[in-house]
């Protein structure tokens, strides 16, 4: 498939959509999971501030690490069989000269968000996000074969 063959309204599937993880830069603001890769866990360094360590001292009497590590990993088998419809798909995200050495180029990819749909093919407003890029190696959150099922019909009500 080509990166301009997802559209919005498209119902789509992938057995990748089960490997994901919470963004945990974003966490509280963007409840969407970054679907892709390989990974069941996505495990994390972060370091508990000066703050939480001198309450948790005067608490418990122990002193925490300054680092530990955090599981953002969000692994759902059920995700992976799961249909949803596109509700935002759009060309974004390229830079040139940045990265590491300055000279790295990022191209433009396919950048899509998805709504899971109930399982008997219905809408549902509060069903779990995902997020990819889609047929490019540039972007961690890569989603490589998509099958499209249809699509959702657009429909306006009072």
């Amino acid at each position: 498939m080509s990166k301009n063959s997802l559209n919005v309204r498209d119902i789509i599937s992938s057995p990748e959509f089960a490997f994901g993880r919470h963004d945990y830069d974003r966490e509280d603001c963007d409840p969407a999971i970054m679907v892709g890769g390989t990974d069941k866990d996505h495990i994390v360094s972060e370091s508990y501030d000066d703050e939480e360590r001198v309450a948790y001292a005067a608490k418990t009497g122990k002193i925490l690490p300054r680092w530990h590590d955090v599981n953002y990993g969000a692994y759902d088998e059920t995700r992976g069989t799961a249909r949803f419809v596109i509700e935002r798909a759009e060309m974004e995200g390229g830079s040139t000269g940045g990265g590491m050495s300055g000279h790295d180029d990022y191209p433009d990819a396919l950048h899509v968000t998805a709504r899971r749909l109930f399982q008997n093919g219905d809408y549902n407003p509060e069903g779990e996000l995902i997020k990819f890029t889609y047929d490019t190696n540039c972007y961690i959150n890569s989603i490589d074969h998509v099958t499209v099922h249809g699509q959702m019909k657009l429909i306006f009500t009072k």
